[in-house]
């Protein structure tokens, strides 16, 4: 979760650009970043650089634009952040393109419509009760499969096609393995 009193400037900015002002969204989109910066909070820091670098971008500053986005971009990967690389990579990606960089651009939107359709799907997953969480936080989230749902047969605890060998047999030596051919 982010800090309260950036996400707040930078919702500001977002409607106050909607509105052409631009000075007043700078103004305010700065003191997001800066107390972003002061408190060391990464995940404001990204969400500071991404309502900025969209302000320059629909002021038309591609420049400016590139440079913010490009700087949260690189922190939301630094950090593995995946919930806010969508929202850094569509406008990197429309500013990259908007400059020439079209390749760079079109790759970056790609990205981002990728991520935000496995956050999608891990929503669906979670809904339908299909997600197990980690107990610790380094843990990861997996996903709960059934043998029942799997395809082919579930293999059984009973084998009939591979003879036991005998408890008073005496032990061969010099072959690879002592396992039973048919089991290799």
């Amino acid at each position: 979760a982010g800090r309260l009193s950036v996400f707040s400037r930078i919702y500001l900015v977002y409607s106050v650009t909607e509105c052409s002002e631009f000075e007043q969204a700078i103004a305010c989109g700065e003191e997001g970043i800066h107390l972003a910066a002061t408190a060391d909070h990464q995940y404001s820091l990204v969400f500071a650089y991404c309502g900025v670098g969209t302000l320059f971008l629909v002021k038309g500053d591609l420049e400016s634009s590139i440079h913010l986005l490009e700087r949260g971009l690189q922190l939301c990967r630094s950090l593995t952040l995946p919930l806010m690389l969508p929202l850094v990579a569509s406008p990197l990606g429309s500013a990259y393109a908007l400059s020439g960089r079209y390749a760079e651009g079109i790759s970056l939107l790609e990205e981002a419509v990728s991520q935000a359709v496995s956050m999608e799907r891990m929503v669906e997953l979670d809904r339908l009760g299909l997600l197990e969480f980690p107990r610790s936080k380094d843990g990861r989230i997996q996903q709960r499969r059934y043998l029942d749902e799997r395809k082919g047969m579930p293999l059984g605890n009973v084998w009939t096609d591979i003879p036991p060998i005998n408890s008073m047999a005496q032990e061969r030596l010099g072959y690879p393995t002592q396992k039973p051919l048919a089991l290799l």
